[in-house]
C-alpha cells in the first residue's frame, strides 16, 4: 500500500533544483543516493533491506521513497515500505514543509 505525504502551496511549489538541494541536505552524504526519475520526480534509495518487527508484514526488500512535484504540491510517497523507510519519508516531508512554507497533509 502506498503512503502519500502531500505538501500543499498557495502558489507554485519549489523548483526541482531546490527540492533536490533540500533532499541532499536532509539525507547527508552517506544515507543513500538521490536519482532523477523524470522531469518532476526524484527517487531516494536507502541502504539496507526492509525489516519489520512483525516479520510477516515485510513489503519490499529495497528501501526507497519518491518525491514528485506537481502544480501546487509536492508528494513524498512510499510504496509497501518498512517502518524505518516510512519514518525517514515522514521526517523529510515534515522538515521540507516547514522550510518551504507549505502545508503538510499526511
Amino acid at each position: 500500500m502506498a503512503r502519500d505525504r502531500s505538501i500543499r502551496f498557495q502558489s507554485e511549489p519549489p523548483s526541482m533544483s531546490l527540492i533536490k538541494q533540500t533532499t541532499e541536505g536532509f539525507m547527508g552524504t552517506d544515507i543513500g543516493t538521490i536519482q532523477d526519475s523524470g522531469d518532476d520526480c526524484l527517487m531516494v534509495l536507502l541502504p539496507g533491506k526492509g525489516t519489520h518487527p512483525f516479520r510477516d508484514h515485510i513489503g519490499r526488500e529495497e528501501r526507497w521513497f519518491e518525491i514528485f512535484r506537481g502544480d501546487n504540491f509536492v508528494l513524498v510517497t512510499t510504496r509497501e515500505q518498512d517502518p524505518l523507510t516510512n519514518a525517514i519519508a515522514d521526517g523529510f516531508a515534515s522538515a521540507a514543509s516547514v522550510g518551504w512554507c507549505g502545508s503538510l497533509e499526511m
